[in-house]
């Protein structure tokens, strides 16, 4: 989208937690902002920066191993990691934009989403779609 987006002449800010990111960034010719979605302070740092907010783009989401079997103190942070990334961050984003499109002339909101969870590298497990009715764990231990 962000190459999409720079190909129809518009100014593009590229956001994302990893580095490598940048190389997308520098090829587009788009602002570059690496942190965490999940932080207010970073998303209002990046909005602040941008200025003018014509279209903002939704679509940091993150897949990551977890289950019901897991540590209680690991489920605890695989929730918070993954609902901080997939939900906050969209909803810190739309709340920090809407003060900036509403001061001029308005803008869209595009929240992109999936209804499929696919395999975390190396799991090679299926873990959406009902994964949690099977009565096999990844690591092969029954649940019986």
């Amino acid at each position: 989208m962000a190459r999409s987006f720079a190909a129809q002449g518009c100014a593009v800010s590229v956001v994302d937690e990893r580095g490598e990111v940048e190389s997308v960034a520098e090829s587009i010719g788009a602002s570059m902002f690496i942190g965490d979605v999940a932080e207010d302070d970073f998303v209002s740092d990046v909005v602040s920066a941008v200025g003018k907010v014509d279209v903002l783009v939704n679509s940091a989401g993150e897949v990551w191993p977890t289950g019901p079997f897991d540590a209680w103190d690991e489920g605890l942070d695989d929730y918070d990691r993954i609902i901080g990334t997939n939900l906050r961050g969209a909803f810190l984003f739309g709340r920090a934009v809407a003060a900036v499109m509403s001061a001029s002339s308005g803008g869209n909101i595009i929240n992109v989403s999936s209804d499929h969870v696919k395999p975390a590298p190396g799991t090679g497990w299926h873990h959406g779609h009902g994964a949690l009715n099977s009565t096999t764990r990844p690591s092969g231990r029954s649940t019986d």
